[in-house]
């Protein structure tokens, strides 16, 4: 049954076996949808082994915002989801942080992603983060916008931009510990 499925998708992203998911995955009728954990385990083995088009080809088919190339849910239009696959990370906060999507306040409609701090604690911060799939050797720019207020350590936040697969390493600071909506961007190729 689809329990027993679940488990063993499961226990297939824990052991990185490739052939007890696809077996997992066959049998699977009908397919789990976009918020479904059985999905996202299977979704994320395949981006921690590598078969990166098999997992954009499997989400393509369930996201109609999905774009190749394009950051998942980066309009914040859909709620974050469980931190797997191409949703965004945000289950392991340090105290005294918060993450949630916010509707209240965006740069552009319909929502963003609100980081609070509650001033009590110094952090090191390593979520947010999401995984944004990219063709190695191409060109790419990853934009936004932020702002910011009564921000108070001397280490204001950052975006840090890696690559799992090769040496790229970008940083881009926050302008100071308080401003207005102010767009940012960061070009890279692919390693």
């Amino acid at each position: 049954g689809r329990e027993y499925l679940a488990e063993a998708m499961q226990v297939a992203r824990r052991q990185a076996d490739i052939p007890l998911a696809e077996a997992v995955w066959a049998r699977l009728a009908p397919k789990p949808g976009l918020d479904d954990p059985l999905f996202l385990n299977f979704v994320d083995l395949l981006l921690q082994t590598g078969e990166v088009s098999r997992a954009m080809e499997l989400w393509a088919e369930r996201d109609p915002d999905f774009r190749p190339g394009r950051l998942v849910n980066g309009d914040f239009s859909r709620p974050l989801g469980a931190p797997l696959a191409l949703n965004w990370r945000i289950n392991r906060l340090p105290p005294g942080v918060r993450a949630e999507r916010d509707v209240d306040e965006a740069f552009a409609e319909p929502a963003s992603l609100r980081v609070s701090f509650n001033g009590k604690e110094n952090v090191h911060l390593g979520e947010p983060w999401i995984r944004i799939p990219v063709e190695p050797g191409q060109h790419y720019r990853i934009s936004g916008a932020w702002r910011g207020e009564a921000l108070t350590t001397r280490s204001l936040p950052y975006w840090y931009l890696t690559a799992e697969q090769g040496e790229l390493r970008e940083r881009k600071a926050v302008p100071g510990a308080r401003f207005g909506w102010e767009r940012w961007q960061i070009e890279f190729q692919a390693p």
